[in-house]
């Protein structure tokens, strides 16, 4: 597989894992929702190098929130919804494998108290 076809499958599957709104997701603004690091191809592993974007941020389905790298390619990780990035579960600097979930969303609209209520209940895993 070329560099450019990495790139494309990638960011194609970036794009296609979680393409809906939490809304969507959660058919309510009572859930969180995992940002994971998409399967693309024959990649394993993935090293954050940097978060683009911090804690408490509201961000739009499809902006580039982490700078990441592969043993193929650097690229950028895509918000798979909208909402509030409310955590993060790896550190810049972290190699982690595909299917490894690296955030946590939440509606936008969201208050800090539901946020702070969802965040002591959140186990890996359990968001959707």
């Amino acid at each position: 597989m070329s560099y450019r076809q990495f790139i494309y499958v990638f960011k194609l599957a970036i794009a296609s894992a979680q393409s809906r709104s939490i809304q969507e997701v959660s058919g309510s603004m009572s859930e969180l929702v995992e940002i994971r690091i998409p399967h693309g191809g024959s990649v394993e592993n993935v090293e954050i190098n940097e978060w683009l974007v911090s804690v408490g941020d509201v961000i739009d389905e499809g902006q580039p929130i982490a700078d990441v790298s592969t043993d193929k390619a650097d690229t950028e990780l895509e918000a798979p919804a909208s909402g509030r990035i409310v955590r993060f579960l790896v550190d810049e600097g972290s190699e982690i494998r595909v299917g490894t979930a690296v955030a946590l969303l939440a509606a936008a609209e969201a208050s800090e108290e539901d946020i702070a209520v969802l965040l002591a209940a959140y186990t890996p895993g359990s968001a959707k």
